[in-house]
């Protein structure tokens, strides 16, 4: 604040407006693709760290036109075990046509346990896919906020809507 403006407020980006997505009340039935994409954290709330990163799991789906629909999006804090039983269960939920996306973090371990997953999941019939983050989380959402802003983003209508927003 030194040299910057004492009355600066922090505005959000605009880089993504719940407006700008329709909401339906049923996934897209033309759809040719579908990917659960995962972001996985092994944490559960504790005294000393009450707000730990959360496990997300979000399928979306794209159809001949384009049209991106985010069709389900599962949530958990807990250790490993726990989140591996999630992963498991909603692959057989979503079924074999969706392709899975796991992250494959740099630390050594993580990517050991990254292919280790993603070899079970394979043994059980499901198309895996790891993808190496190389840029943050705010550049790799860019290009899903344009497509969104354009009126190309469906969202189903469900009990997760509100924390998916926030």
């Amino acid at each position: 604040m030194l040299l910057g403006s004492w009355l600066a407020r922090q505005e959000s980006s605009g880089m993504f407006k719940r407006e700008w997505c329709n909401l339906v009340d049923h996934p897209n039935g033309r759809a040719k693709q579908r990917v659960r994409a995962w972001d996985l954290a092994f944490s559960q709330p504790s005294e000393v760290y009450p707000n730990p990163d959360w496990t997300r799991g979000v399928l979306i789906s794209k159809d001949s036109s384009k049209v991106y629909t985010v069709e389900d999006v599962v949530s958990m804090r807990d250790r490993v075990h726990k989140v591996e039983e999630l992963i498991f269960s909603t692959a057989i939920r979503d079924g074999t046509d969706v392709i899975i996306s796991i992250p494959l973090d740099p630390a050594a371990a993580a990517g050991a346990y990254a292919r280790d997953l993603q070899r079970k999941l394979a043994e059980m019939g499901y198309t895996v896919r790891l993808s190496k983050p190389v840029k943050s989380k705010v550049t790799r959402f860019a290009p899903f906020g344009s497509l969104a802003q354009a009126g190309f983003v469906n969202i189903v209508r469900a009990d997760w809507n509100r924390d998916f927003f926030d």
